[in-house]
């Protein structure tokens, strides 16, 4: 008897937990609205997603449709996506992000992001704090987020698996993942408005 309470005990929590994460999801997924994507070819080509969050005074869709409101916020995601034949030569802000390929022995992708409070393309994708903080309320109007676009997803699709990544030196809740033919630098962009040393993103794959 004492086993199967316990197992019964243990089963009601793997269960709340298991609501707790799903629950937790949304709102953790909803902060990395803002980023930029590029899928990389084996010749350093490739193509290019940004997305921005701002305020907007442009009227929406649905208030030409919905009679009876005074409208007070709007905030528009707006994507971008273009091509490039070297990533070498992309160039965002004044070198302020920057990608240098080797093919040596293996296909390496290497990203420096300079930090400062200055950053020009990270103010192009994100307003300032307190501006991110009204437009929450147009995104989540449940409230369970406090701030919105404070997390760049900077996201690199590449030609084969991904046999390693790693981000240097260590920054506050700076994270580096991969998931297969898949890396993503999570910046919060509190760290990268701070000054500090470049963020060094090292990628290789197969």
């Amino acid at each position: 008897m004492k086993a199967r309470t316990q197992q019964s005990w243990h089963t009601r929590l793997a269960n709340r937990l298991s609501l707790l994460l799903l629950c937790c999801a949304p709102a953790c997924s909803g902060s990395e609205l803002v980023g930029v994507h590029l899928k990389l070819e084996k010749n350093g080509s490739g193509t290019i997603t940004a997305r921005a969050l701002q305020a907007s005074t442009q009227q929406g869709p649905a208030e030409a449709k919905i009679s009876g409101v005074r409208w007070q916020l709007r905030a528009s995601l707006l994507s971008s996506q273009g091509t490039f034949e070297k990533v070498d030569g992309l160039t965002f802000g004044n070198g302020e992000l920057r990608f240098v390929l080797t093919q040596e022995e293996a296909p390496h992708l290497r990203v420096i992001l300079q930090r400062h409070p200055e950053l020009a393309w990270v103010k192009t994708l994100v307003p300032d704090p307190a501006t991110r903080r009204s437009l929450v309320r147009v995104h989540d109007p449940q409230g369970k987020q406090l701030e919105i676009g404070d997390i760049i997803r900077l996201e690199i699709e590449l030609p084969g698996d991904v046999t390693a990544a790693g981000c240097y030196p260590a920054a506050r809740n700076v994270e580096a993942l991969r998931e297969r033919n898949t890396a993503q630098l999570i910046l919060p962009v509190t760290a990268l408005l701070e000054s500090g040393e470049d963020l060094i993103w090292d990628i290789s794959w197969r």
